[in-house]
């Protein structure tokens, strides 16, 4: 039985925990990452290969808690990392643009979209702009059994420590085909 993001809750998030410590796989969680429908490596990189439209994945396994990795996981929103909070953007001609605001300036702003392309949109052209929440979908791992979530989990946590899941280290970058 899967949980799914309504359903998370503290004592829910411990149980997890505990599951990834004694049962989560780093290496099948990999391959749950990989999966071209979850489009995991399309925002987040590890190690300087995928997107930037969401946080590196280089290293949370290093700096964050299980626990903060399965509720960002669960609810993108909860806890939106520093520079990644999005913009919703109105164009004159009627045009909505979502994305994660790059720069802006008196001329232009600059958004990284959903897709990963920068839009540059002149500043005489936004009609209304507005804060948006995460671009992480929530829900985007309900879709996938428990072990898989377990083993996903695992690898995220694993990310940044010593051994097979430092991406810091020479030689250990994943390039994905």
């Amino acid at each position: 039985l899967q949980i799914r993001a309504e359903e998370l809750s503290p004592e829910r998030i411990q149980t997890m925990a505990k599951q990834v410590a004694s049962t989560g796989d780093p290496h099948r969680g990999e391959q749950v990452y990989r999966r071209p429908e979850l489009a995991c490596a399309s925002c987040h990189a590890i190690g300087g290969v995928g997107g930037k439209v969401g946080p590196d994945m280089t290293s949370p396994g290093a700096s964050a808690p299980v626990g903060y990795i399965i509720e960002s996981l669960y609810n993108p929103n909860a806890k939106i990392k520093e520079g990644f909070h999005s913009v919703v953007v109105a164009t004159e001609d009627g045009q909505i643009i979502n994305g994660i605001e790059v720069e802006n300036n008196a001329q232009e702003l600059l958004i990284r979209d959903v897709a990963n392309k920068l839009v540059r949109v002149p500043q005489s052209e936004v009609a209304a702009k507005k804060a948006g929440g995460s671009l992480m979908p929530t829900g985007v791992v309900d879709r996938l059994s428990q072990s898989e979530q377990i083993d996903l989990i695992s690898f995220l946590s694993n990310l940044g420590k010593p051994e097979d899941f430092d991406a810091s280290q020479a030689g250990v970058a994943r390039v994905f085909e």
